[in-house]
């Protein structure tokens, strides 16, 4: 298996129509926009892409339109894993495979069960492994419908398998982080962090990459963080980029497409229940996008 690339991967957000439908004219515009920005991948079809809002036939046309519009010029994963039925989820993972897409995400918390129970976790993992063969795989600590955050055990069991190319880490706690870093260290699985705040920090520690909500506003940014983290001017970006950051606690995906308005044509139309913008929102996500396309360029530009 051909490792996929480190750096910056964007949790790939899904534009819909104003009936529903998805737009593949948006979606579209917004490969191109990541791919001008420098990311290095797009995490298709996640929680972002509101994956859980998605039938089984629209995530695999909507992957298949990814991969092919890709074409090659950066790395494409994705999941679309919602069913903690594992059968259902494996049927499903060998159809995305014949799409082409460089490596399938499981989900832990749909692995692992109600219970959060490491052997379910481990018996579900070897069937999807056993079915198979040749695919990569990721794992996510995805926060819904609950955050499955794996024990150090398990960290050391996947890298071991040496069939995931990377987890995806969302534990927001640099010590954990570290740990991860130092089990992982010697294997074919990497670490990509998701949380901004301890970003900076992690990647001096060995890091992989970021895949996470921001890289939807600020990619060229998160780009820019990951190839000069030591840099002396890093650490202001961190804090800007962490600041910033806030504002994926607002109605998020909505949230990031009102902000992708003024790159790509796209509507702010979601699947996902309980999305809804206040103009103190709006003014928020100004203020967001203000902070680090303004500031951060003029520090890095000194």
């Amino acid at each position: 298996m051909n490792r996929i690339s480190k750096g910056i991967y964007p949790t790939m957000i899904t534009p819909f129509t104003d009936d529903g439908k998805i737009d593949y004219n948006a979606v579209e515009e917004l490969l191109e926009w990541y791919i001008k920005e420098g990311v290095d991948g797009v995490f298709a079809v996640c929680q972002s892409s509101e994956m859980f809002w998605l039938e089984d036939d629209e995530k695999l046309k909507l992957l298949k339109f990814i991969v092919d519009r890709a074409g090659g010029r950066i790395s494409v994963v994705s999941s679309g894993h919602t069913d903690s039925d594992i059968r259902h989820t494996t049927e499903y993972m060998k159809k995305c495979y014949e799409t082409g897409t460089e490596a399938l995400v499981l989900i832990s918390c749909l692995l692992a069960g109600g219970d959060a129970d490491e052997y379910e976790f481990k018996k579900n993992t070897e069937y999807v492994m056993s079915e198979l063969p040749n695919a990569q795989l990721g794992m996510y600590e995805c926060p819904y419908p609950y955050k499955y955050v794996l024990p150090d055990s398990l960290v050391s069991w996947l890298a071991d398998t040496e069939r995931f190319g990377f987890i995806k880490d969302t534990c927001c706690d640099i010590n954990t982080i570290k740990r991860r870093i130092e089990i992982i260290n010697g294997t074919p699985t990497m670490l990509f962090n998701a949380n901004t705040a301890t970003l900076l920090q992690s990647l001096r520690c060995g890091c992989d990459g970021y895949s996470g909500i921001m890289a939807n506003f600020h990619p060229s940014l998160y780009k820019w963080l990951y190839e000069n983290r030591n840099d002396s001017r890093a650490d202001e970006i961190g804090h800007i980029l962490t600041a910033s950051a806030l504002i994926e606690n607002v109605s998020y995906p909505m949230c990031a497409k009102h902000y992708l308005k003024r790159h790509i044509n796209i509507g702010c139309k979601c699947r996902k229940p309980g999305q809804e913008l206040s103009s103190a929102n709006l003014m928020d996500i100004a203020s967001a996008a203000y902070i680090a396309d303004v500031i951060a360029e003029r520090i890095i530009s000194k």
